[in-house]
């Protein structure tokens, strides 16, 4: 006969990793319902159902899962919102999370390919992956409520004890994107003149961004593809974030022979990228990032 094992503990690590996809569909369609901007104040699901056209059976069998993700929680006989919910997914806070959540469940498909891409090292879509599809409108406002949770403000922190940005008169923003940088260092410095590159539909959300931040007498644009156009010149820093490393070490040389030709003599390149040291083990963002960017290689910091 065999018996029954004892209880086996531990697997609750696990159970959270494949649980993740399901909890993040429920975080994804509230969001998309506009349940968070709902509940700034207690209501009842069978009031939220009519005001989102939802079922309302269904729909509280939904906040009941929330409620237990701590997003929001019971009062006065309904649902409403807790400080997390209202700090990141309500969409007039300043740390907005929106898109971040939109843009990782919409890179979903893509992770559907990924065993094939294991063994043939690259997509089974010859139009998914690619370099000019990853900056869209989606990846810009992702990427702006990513980087303003604290990832700018540590950056920026870092950047602005340099003794060669607190004398800059003029930056390059390479691969600005959103702008928020080249905001936060004309914020630091107020001589600062800074430049915002990047491809021409990117720059128009850019001016978005800094007409948002009135730093239009500060904060300029500049269209273009730093692989084939002209930086200008006479910049005293230049600054790169999660931008070079799309490219393949052998596509690098000629961008930073431009780089080089764009500064001012003694002109500063501070380069803000994502680098592998001995591992990326603990790392798992670093990790998963460059799985799904099946072209971008591992630098290190000897590289």
């Amino acid at each position: 006969m065999k018996e029954i094992p004892a209880s086996r503990t531990g697997f609750e690590p696990i159970n959270q990793i494949i649980r993740g996809y399901q909890l993040t569909q429920v975080l994804s369609t509230a969001m998309r319902c506009g349940i968070f901007s709902r509940l700034d104040k207690p209501k009842s699901a069978s009031i939220l159902a009519e005001e989102i056209s939802t079922e309302p059976t269904i729909t509280e069998k939904l906040l009941e899962v929330l409620v237990s993700l701590d997003l929001i929680s019971k009062a006065d006989g309904g649902y409403v919102n807790t400080n997390l919910a209202r700090s990141f997914f309500v969409k007039d806070s300043v740390f907005y999370q929106g898109d971040v959540i939109d843009f990782i469940v919409d890179s979903y498909p893509l992770w559907s390919e990924l065993d094939y891409a294991l063994k043939n090292g690259q997509l089974d879509n010859s139009g998914k992956g690619k370099r000019e599809d990853t900056f869209d409108k989606r990846f810009i406002m992702a990427s702006a409520e990513s980087s303003i949770r604290g990832a700018l403000q540590d950056t920026v922190e870092v950047i602005a004890g340099l003794p060669e940005f607190k004398d800059a008169k003029r930056l390059l923003d390479l691969g600005g994107g959103h702008g928020l940088y080249s905001i936060a260092f004309a914020q630091r410095n107020l001589s600062l003149q800074a430049v915002v590159f990047d491809l021409p539909p990117v720059v128009e959300m850019s001016r978005g961004f800094i007409k948002d931040y009135e730093m239009e007498t500060r904060v300029s644009v500049m269209a273009g593809d730093y692989l084939k156009d002209d930086l200008g010149s006479g910049y005293d820093l230049i600054f790169t974030s999660h931008s070079l490393f799309y490219q393949p070490r052998e596509a690098l040389e000629a961008p930073l022979r431009k780089i080089y030709r764009a500064l001012k003599e003694k002109g500063t390149l501070v380069i803000n990228h994502w680098v592998r040291q001995k591992d990326i083990g603990g790392h798992i963002q670093f990790g998963e990032y460059l799985l799904l960017h099946f072209d971008c290689p591992l630098f290190r910091l000897t590289d």
